[in-house]
């Protein structure tokens, strides 16, 4: 039996996507959103998961930058379904091959970098009192061991709020074209 072969039913879509990503984690794995199947009513019922280093590099071949890619073709794919009747979601073992070796530092992985919505609004509220970058870090990684967010991860968090602020600002003051 695989790590990922499960009787577990799930209330939520991303309650079976979190116990996935936290048992790839475990592994040094991470898992990432292949495609999803929208019924027309609107409710999705299929969710395709993957390797984030599954697919193929689709590099531009007339570019000058020599650029390079995680992605290794990893066979790795699992699919969660949900059951309307029954009102859960189930998990389902398509492929559990990996082609590469486990990562020793999820550092590396930038989805696994990725901040939860509560870290969002965490380092939102600590940037609105002036909380230097690396101590909201520090506070990120004490509430949650398993953070693997850098201080560039704090930044484009902050710069994201920024540019938002931006957009939303509107002095009446623009240059007519």
């Amino acid at each position: 039996m695989t790590s990922f072969q499960t009787d577990q039913v799930f209330s939520s879509r991303e309650n079976l996507v979190d116990w996935v990503q936290n048992v790839a984690r475990s592994l040094g794995y991470v898992i990432v959103t292949k495609r999803t199947k929208t019924k027309p009513s609107g409710y999705v019922s299929k969710v395709v998961l993957m390797c984030d280093r599954g697919g193929v590099f689709k590099g531009q071949e007339t570019s000058t930058r020599n650029t390079g890619t995680r992605k290794t073709n990893c066979p790795f794919e699992l699919q969660a379904c949900y059951y309307k009747l029954d009102d859960v979601w189930r998990l389902k073992v398509k492929n559990d091959q990996h082609n590469h070796d486990p990562a020793t530092f999820l550092e590396g992985h930038p989805f696994a970098r990725r901040l939860t919505q509560n870290e969002s609004k965490m380092v939102v509220e600590m940037r609105i009192k002036n909380v230097p970058p690396w101590n909201i870090l520090l506070e990120l990684k004490k509430h949650n061991e398993k953070n693997v967010s850098t201080i560039k991860t704090i930044y484009n968090e902050g710069n994201k709020v920024r540019m938002a602020e931006r957009e939303g600002y509107d002095d009446g003051c623009h240059l007519q074209d």
